[in-house]
């Protein structure tokens, strides 16, 4: 009798544990990202949706007017998972699959996957250039717009 006490509440323990844990991951994963481009772009604010197909290479015009946009990824997993995750409800797997598939048919090549501080350089050298960061915090006192916010 004792050793199925015990065993049962090791069993309880380890349930809590794994609820815990699930209750905690949504909310890492779901943290703010912040999509950025260069005060001097004409850009001022972007939907979803433009954001999406900017990241999918899919966007030529933006209010009519055709863009050439630079798109580049964080190279932070969890961060580039939160991102595509609320922008295009795709994972990081089913990214790298739909990248695969443009490659190797010519249609596209991925953005470019960038630490933060290299994210911000090319940003700030070109006003054709989009990414997007963790915090308003790596931003402060430079000259970028957020022109679209993930919650």
């Amino acid at each position: 009798m004792f050793g199925h006490r015990e065993k049962m509440t090791k069993n309880w323990i380890l349930l809590c544990m794994f609820c815990s844990f699930g209750l905690v991951m949504p909310a890492i994963a779901a943290a703010d990202v912040y999509v950025i481009m260069s005060n001097q772009s004409d850009i001022q604010e972007l939907s979803k949706e433009e954001v999406r197909y900017i990241y999918f290479s899919k966007i030529l015009t933006i209010d009519n007017k055709p863009v050439n946009l630079i798109a580049y990824d964080l190279e932070d997993e969890n961060i580039r998972s939160s991102f595509y995750k609320s922008v295009s409800g795709k994972s990081l797997r089913q990214m790298s699959s739909y990248w695969a598939r443009m490659v190797y048919s010519g249609r596209g090549k991925p953005p470019e996957a960038l630490k933060v501080e290299e994210m911000l350089s090319k940003v700030l050298e070109n006003p054709n250039a989009i990414g997007y960061v963790p915090s308003m915090d790596v931003i402060q006192g430079q000259a970028v717009s957020v022109i679209y916010h993930i919650e």
